[in-house]
């Protein structure tokens, strides 16, 4: 990855790349405040580089492992003139098919791409301006879907043998500690038979542990996506029951904190997408459910600021059309 000056990638970044640590975004943009506000936004995990044209997008995007890229559509004339942003967003997927792609514009631009959303070749469309509540949640997203991605690709990936002579290694290493485990297993039987022996006493060997009815309930539920209803049969409510009958399940615990990304995900997707009544609805279900209140708080901001902007379109157009004529 170059590190010339309109590139410069965020400080003490660490060299490599996944979506679980570091991730690499490309900004393709002419004005230069906007990747920087974003690297002032974003956490040192997703290092930011700036591509101040389309012509450097494909040198950025081969020199490394790029994840993500957010076109300011608005600001690159060289992507939106004549109608070539679709054609230029369309042959980008095609070339890396992993790569979450997100475009910034102004409303007015989000009907452009609508066909790319729907199909998912643009992952989303960020409104601007941007605030920083909203970059973060915006990115967040991106991650997940390339870590969605990514997981997807090294499950459908054929398993590859090593060279001949590790496979040999390795069989043999696999041989030499199945009979170091098979000598070791006599020893020790006959040693806790002759154990048994000298105490005169039988030994039942300790049962297995059983899965609770209950846990396998939730974790049923959860599979299905139920995650608060219907009542008495969703994630939440058996996870909590289950949590309330042994509060020290960490299966209980690890599948309530599971459902409650999935509601927290649910009322994010809702926000970014700005559907109020339905983001709205989403906050309130993810606060009943305990999701961290923090992050409770950075969707209502950010839903109370889509509001307010769409509020504020509203007026504005309102006044350039005037009241409607009385019939």
């Amino acid at each position: 990855m170059p590190a010339a000056d309109p590139r410069q990638a965020t400080p003490d970044a660490p060299t490599f790349s996944h979506a679980r640590d570091i991730v690499e975004l490309v900004v393709l943009t002419n004005d230069a405040s906007f990747p920087q506000a974003l690297r002032a936004e974003i956490a040192g995990a997703r290092r930011v580089w700036h591509a101040p044209s389309a012509d450097t997008v494909g040198d950025l995007l081969h020199a490394g492992q790029v994840g993500i890229l957010i076109v300011d559509a608005e600001a690159v004339a060289g992507a939106t003139a004549a109608g070539a942003l679709v054609p230029f967003l369309i042959e980008i997927k095609r070339q890396f098919p992993q790569l979450v792609i997100l475009i910034a514009g102004g409303r007015d631009m989000e009907a452009e791409v609508a066909a790319l959303l729907s199909d998912g070749t643009v992952h989303r469309f960020m409104h601007k301006p941007l605030s920083p509540g909203r970059a973060k949640l915006f990115t967040d997203a991106a991650v997940k879907k390339l870590d969605e991605l990514r997981r997807i690709t090294l499950a459908q990936a054929p398993i590859r043998g090593g060279a001949p002579a590790r496979r040999s290694w390795l069989l043999g290493s696999s041989a030499m500690l199945a009979l170091a485990l098979t000598v070791g297993a006599f020893v020790i039987q006959g040693q806790s038979s002759r154990d048994q022996q000298a105490r005169g006493a039988d030994v039942t060997p300790d049962a297995a542990p059983v899965e609770s009815p209950l846990l396998a309930h939730a974790a049923a539920a959860l599979a299905a996506n139920r995650l608060t209803a219907p009542a008495g049969d969703n994630a939440l409510e058996l996870y909590r029951r289950a949590l309330a009958a042994a509060p020290m399940s960490g299966a209980a615990r690890t599948g309530l904190a599971e459902t409650r990304n999935r509601l927290f995900g649910a009322a994010q997707d809702a926000v970014l997408e700005d559907r109020l009544g339905a983001a709205a609805a989403a906050i309130d279900v993810a606060r009943r459910a305990g999701v961290d209140s923090g992050r409770i708080a950075l969707l209502s901001t950010e839903l109370a600021k889509s509001r307010q902007q769409i509020g504020a379109i509203k007026a504005r157009s309102k006044a350039r059309h005037g009241p409607a004529s009385p019939p």
